[in-house]
């Protein structure tokens, strides 16, 4: 009956309003119970529904939650066309998508997030308050964990949002057009990975203070992808950018400044610029040495790269000698790691 059903509703209110959850589960449960005889399609049914799925998931136990969330969005739906859900549901269902944010963590991260933003975006579309932002950590979610091709659809919506929406923050939209571009480059679709690289480099560049790190990461992707199109000499000028940025912000001798002059040695090896190449592995690999133990994974690439363009700028007397640097590097790896083994076993 719908006095039982208040009745339990609101005593799993004054629990949850407790932090005492479990009880407040148990409350809800029974609400639960007693909104299927009101009716399957009843607001009562959806408010059950939307405390009970919230009270779960606040507790992580995001497997029980899983049912009431399929089944109320199932409900949403059909009373959205039928034109009979109750206001007060939008506010329940943002809460319920604000904890699936905020308490997901872990394996459920991603879905977690991706239930937030199915209920703000069932619920309120574009005009969702929070949409942008639960987009955006669903991006970097996918992202993090190499799921780019899923990430795509996500990532192309808050771009458009961000269009729609005219955001003002300079900053984070141009990061937003950056990340579509790093997942289409990711995905080898280098033209439109190229146009919307440059799009965000724009924006950060009509930023009052362009943001030193973002703007060097942007073009150090737009290098790398003229790279992939074999534009090896269009290339070049957004790596030594990217270089200058970092050097003039950190300093030389910076770890910092290590992706870019990566970036940029490897780009003047491949337009056949062998000394000027070598010249700056030998900067890398000097930088690298300075700061043992902090890149020593680095390290033997960057030799490495170093002996190759040294031979390709006809240096042997030079490549010999990154022989020798290549043999005690790893002389010393070997020590080290025999030195950590023995320490395990003492």
């Amino acid at each position: 009956s719908r006095d039982k059903w208040f009745d339990y509703n609101e005593r799993g209110q004054r629990e949850e309003i407790g932090r005492n959850y479990l009880s407040a589960e148990e409350y809800y449960r029974k609400a639960f119970d007693e909104s299927v005889s009101i009716g399957t399609t009843s607001n009562e049914m959806a408010e059950s529904l939307v405390r009970l799925a919230t009270v779960l998931v606040v507790q992580g136990k995001f497997n029980q939650a899983e049912p009431y969330y399929q089944r109320l969005i199932k409900l949403i739906d059909q009373k959205k066309k039928d034109k009979t859900l109750s206001d007060e549901v939008l506010i329940w269902v943002e809460d319920l998508a604000e904890d699936y944010c905020t308490f997901s963590k872990g394996d459920n991260t991603i879905s977690g997030l991706q239930h937030a933003f199915t209920l703000r975006d069932l619920m309120n579309g574009d005009n969702a308050p929070y949409l942008q932002m639960n987009l955006r950590d669903l991006v970097g979610a996918f992202v993090a964990a190499n799921r780019i091709a899923e990430a795509e659809p996500y990532s192309t919506r808050l771009v458009k949002l961000d269009q729609k929406k005219k955001s003002n923050f300079k900053p984070q939209v141009a990061g937003d057009i950056y990340m579509l571009g790093l997942i289409e480059y990711r995905l080898c679709k280098f033209t439109e990975a190229e146009s919307y690289t440059r799009q965000a480099l724009a924006m950060y560049g009509n930023c009052e203070i362009p943001p030193n790190l973002a703007t060097a990461n942007c073009l150090i992707q737009l290098s790398n992808i003229l790279k992939w199109k074999k534009d090896f000499r269009g290339a070049s000028d957004p790596a030594k950018r990217a270089l200058q940025i970092m050097e003039r912000a950190k300093g030389k001798m910076a770890l910092d400044t290590v992706p870019a002059r990566e970036c940029y040695a490897e780009i003047l090896g491949l337009d056949k610029k062998y000394v000027e190449s070598m010249h700056q592995y030998e900067d890398l690999v000097s930088l690298l040495m300075a700061k043992p133990g902090a890149m020593d994974i680095r390290l033997p690439a960057a030799l490495a790269h170093l002996k190759q363009a040294c031979i390709k700028a006809n240096n042997a007397t030079r490549a010999k000698e990154v022989d020798k640097l290549i043999a005690q590097f790893s002389s010393k790896m070997k020590k080290n790691k025999h030195s950590s083994k023995s320490t395990i076993y003492r």
